[in-house]
């Protein structure tokens, strides 16, 4: 089982991943716990702290890390977020 701490540190690998690719610093801005575990939000550093559009990351696309595995699952950008979270809560979450 997966905890909190757990998901936040497999979340922060993944976002150091997509900052060598990106080549912008990226910061967490919301976690969204769900019954499957949880969704993670983010955004360029530099848009958090200036605000200033040029900076704004397009195409970001959340992604959850489960709670029963610890896998870190992305999710797409042409629907909201909500369309895709239940999506996987209706394929993941045990009734």
């Amino acid at each position: 089982m997966t905890t909190i701490n757990d998901a936040e540190t497999i979340a922060r690998r993944h976002l150091a991943d997509l900052e060598k690719d990106a080549g912008d610093l990226l910061q967490l801005t919301k976690i969204q716990e769900e019954p499957f575990g949880w969704v993670f939000f983010y955004q360029s550093k530099e848009y958090i702290e200036t605000g200033s559009i040029s900076s704004m990351l397009a195409g970001n696309a959340p992604f959850i890390v489960d709670r029963t595995t610890g896998k870190l699952q992305v999710l797409g950008t042409g629907y909201s977020a909500d369309v895709y979270i239940k999506d996987y809560a209706r394929l993941h979450t045990q009734p």
